[in-house]
């Protein structure tokens, strides 16, 4: 669904793998003056993909690819109903002070959950051996 929202948002650029999940050049009040922002979005996978995650915003960031870089995880909150072992807000924080990423145009949020859906219908499984 995050995925769907930046893609409807228009302008920004995905890439699958191996960079910044999502890359938007935007103009500064129609002038010819830009401002890019990378996003890393990472709310399934290891809680150590985090950390890939930082490097991937700190190389644009060098490289200047990127002019701010932009990290969304759970919160630690929705963390507890995630069954992946992700990063949660205050782990990511853990990283972000032991990389001295707060020296950089680095902004971080962390995403919440809006409450229980409808309930899921029951599935049943039928064994072989029985």
């Amino acid at each position: 669904m995050i995925d769907d929202r930046f893609d409807k948002a228009g302008g920004w650029v995905q890439k699958k793998t191996g960079g910044v999940d999502w890359i938007k050049r935007q103009a500064i009040n129609g002038r010819p003056r830009f401002i890019c922002v990378g996003v890393e979005v990472q709310v399934s996978g290891r809680s150590d993909m985090v950390a890939v995650d930082l490097l991937h915003l700190r190389s644009q960031l060098l490289q200047g690819e990127i002019d701010l870089a932009v990290l969304v995880v759970p919160s630690d909150r929705l963390g507890t109903f995630i069954t992946d072992r992700v990063a949660t807000l205050s782990q990511a924080r853990r990283h972000i002070a032991a990389g001295h990423y707060e020296e950089m145009p680095f902004v971080m949020m962390a995403i919440e959950h809006d409450g229980p859906g409808d309930s899921l219908k029951k599935k049943l499984y039928k064994y072989k051996n029985q």
